[in-house]
């Protein structure tokens, strides 16, 4: 409790610093991963080292003049950050962006192309080959209600109904 209201009180000087200077800032919070800590899944240990929905479901939060609060259950991946941020900063250079842009979910007049509802996840640790050891660990690809984990080491796989069982304790793949 005293980490998250230490930072809270931290950041919130922040943004009344760049509110004042930089009146018309987009900001844009997000993180590389979440933390599950539900035993034994995820203890400590585990911090991040797997593709469980507890681990991948971050926050995505865009703030600035004219963005309306909202809410939106699409699928999106870090990869959505830059095209995002081109769409509403009307970027029209060149640039070969690989995640899909959100701008018509916050801005007026703003159009995205068709985005596909699938979302693909690696594990994957290059500083394992030094290691000897498989440096893709495991992957995963999820759905709008379903995510398939494959597991390299072990050879086995993980289905679940993310959106209704939030900790993914009932494994539907056999």
């Amino acid at each position: 409790d005293a980490e998250v209201e230490h930072v809270d009180r931290h950041v919130g000087r922040l943004l009344a610093e760049i509110e004042r200077t930089l009146p018309n800032a987009l900001i844009i919070f997000s993180s590389d991963h979440a933390s599950a800590f539900d035993a034994p899944a995820h203890d400590k240990k585990h911090y991040g080292y797997d593709l469980h929905s507890g681990v991948l479901h971050v926050p995505l939060i865009a703030a600035a003049p004219g963005i309306k609060p909202s809410r939106s259950t699409r699928l999106a991946t870090l990869l959505d950050v830059v095209p995002t941020l081109a769409d509403v900063l009307r970027y029209d250079g060149k640039g070969d962006f690989r995640g899909n842009s959100f701008a018509d979910l916050f801005v007026a007049g703003a159009s995205s192309p068709p985005v596909h509802d699938i979302a693909f996840h690696q594990f994957y640790l290059p500083e394992r080959r030094y290691q000897k050891k498989p440096a893709l660990e495991s992957m995963s690809v999820r759905d709008a209600s379903l995510h398939l984990i494959f597991e390299r080491a072990s050879s086995t796989y993980a289905l679940y109904r993310w959106r209704e069982d939030v900790d993914e304790k009932d494994d539907l793949y056999e």
